[in-house]
């Protein structure tokens, strides 16, 4: 008991640290990228804030970690992606990542706990959708596995409201923006059983996962960078570009050659012959996942006007989609001018984390 007592005093102390470093950095920072908190309809529910607060009276509050789930670009690198750990943690280390492509990290005794996964560059171009499903699977057992963990060492008296855990998805480019795109359709979807069957007769636990997520994490929320990209011509073999742009030259050539083709055969399967402007199937799920009434998720976006790849104008419509449909649901963009693709935090990195910041803080003080 009395060591119980000892970790979680240390575990306010160093969450009292953060949060303070945080709203020290957010308070000095005066962001230069145009940051909006888009308007959100507030709703009246007196009762369940009295109820909340009688809760918050009986039980004492217990520190809790925040999971952080970092889902790379295509052709990322673990130690890249590690440098966005310091948006939410500035003690974490960057310097010994190893060149897996999957981190678990758990820093500041429990107060932040990192995933970072990169999905494999084929799942991304060849839009494998059995392959992203896997990446996924794999992204939720961990983040399954961490909620198991935390919850396991609370009080038994401790009620589960008590006790869930916020998760933010911090997504980049399409490379994460799919995998986030398809965790997103796994925690909207009710699983009313824990397992699965595969055609082989296998049994998954995805599903426990996900039942698992469903009842104990707390506020579920995004960011997504230059993403999602509307995934026409231009964009696909700019995309393509910009993974082979370490390989020489005739590789790259035939790379871009092969990508021509077999976009105009996606298209054609997925859309039709008169469906040619692009992965119009990929889109149009991205907008009705976003614009889903059940879609209640905090969603930061963080874009460009310069960025080649990840159009401006078509993510502003999807933008509005989703403001004009779920009017209640928190919603922030920041916008920059001439930032390339996943290289916002790279030119910008006080506005930045500046809007970093002032999401966390929006949805830190959600009860």
């Amino acid at each position: 008991h009395i060591h119980l007592q000892q970790q979680q005093q240390q575990q306010q102390q160093q969450s009292r640290r953060i949060i303070l470093g945080r709203q020290r950095r957010h308070n000095s920072t005066q962001s230069s990228c145009s940051t909006t908190t888009l308007p959100t309809v507030v709703v009246d529910d007196d009762d369940k804030n009295k109820n909340t607060a009688k809760n918050e009276e009986l039980s004492p509050k217990i520190p809790k970690p925040i999971i952080v789930v970092l889902l790379g670009w295509v052709g990322a690198q673990p130690q890249q992606l590690a440098k966005y750990e310091a948006l939410y943690d500035p003690t974490s280390p960057t310097e010994n990542k190893t060149n897996d492509l999957d981190v678990v990290g758990n820093h500041n005794g429990g107060s932040i706990e990192f995933v970072s996964h990169i999905a494999p560059t084929p799942t991304v171009i060849l839009l494998n959708q059995q392959w992203m499903e896997q990446s996924a699977r794999h992204v939720l057992t961990q983040v399954a596995t961490i909620l198991k963990n935390y919850q396991h060492q609370q009080p038994q008296q401790q009620p589960l409201s008590e006790t869930k855990i916020p998760i933010v998805f911090h997504a980049f480019s399409n490379g994460g923006g799919l995998i986030l795109h398809t965790i997103e359709e796994m925690l909207l979807k009710r699983t009313n059983t824990t397992t699965t069957q595969t055609k082989d007769g296998d049994s998954q636990e995805d599903n426990g996962d996900v039942t698992y997520i469903q009842q104990h994490a707390g506020i579920v929320a995004q960011i997504w960078d230059s993403a999602p990209a509307y995934p026409d011509s231009p964009a696909f073999l700019q995309l393509v570009e910009q993974v082979m742009a370490q390989q020489p030259k005739v590789v790259q050539w035939v790379a871009q050659e092969v990508a021509k083709v077999s976009y105009h055969i996606y298209s054609w399967w997925h859309g039709g012959p008169k469906q040619h402007r692009g992965f119009t199937w990929y889109w149009n799920g991205r907008m009705r996942l976003t614009c889903d009434n059940r879609n209640s998720f905090p969603t930061l976006y963080i874009y460009s006007q310069s960025d080649a790849i990840t159009q401006a104008e078509k993510l502003e419509e999807l933008i509005a989609a989703r403001q004009k449909t779920t009017p209640t649901t928190i919603l922030q963009v920041c916008k920059f001018e001439d930032s390339q693709h996943v290289l916002h935090y790279r030119k910008y990195p006080k506005e930045y984390q500046a809007a970093v910041d002032n999401f966390m803080d929006t949805i830190l003080a959600l009860k």
